[in-house]
């Protein structure tokens, strides 16, 4: 079971994958599988996984747009 850091990790960086595409309704699972795919290559790597200060708070949901969630 993956631990709250990481799973924040993936969340964030899922998160920045979605707003890097302009926000694409209903790809929600895809995005957090690319984070999750990417996270786990880079702790094999032992590169570690840090998003950027400025994305530590993601912002608030907006009504018409896709939630990020756990799988």
């Amino acid at each position: 079971m993956p631990d709250a850091a990481r799973l924040a990790r993936i969340r964030t960086r899922a998160y920045l994958l979605w707003l890097d595409d302009a926000c694409p309704e209903g790809l929600a699972d895809e995005y957090w599988q690319r984070a999750r795919t990417a996270e786990a290559l880079e702790r094999m790597a032992g590169i570690g996984s840090k998003a950027p200060t400025s994305a530590s708070q993601p912002a608030p949901h907006r009504a018409g747009t896709a939630v990020l969630h756990s799988a």
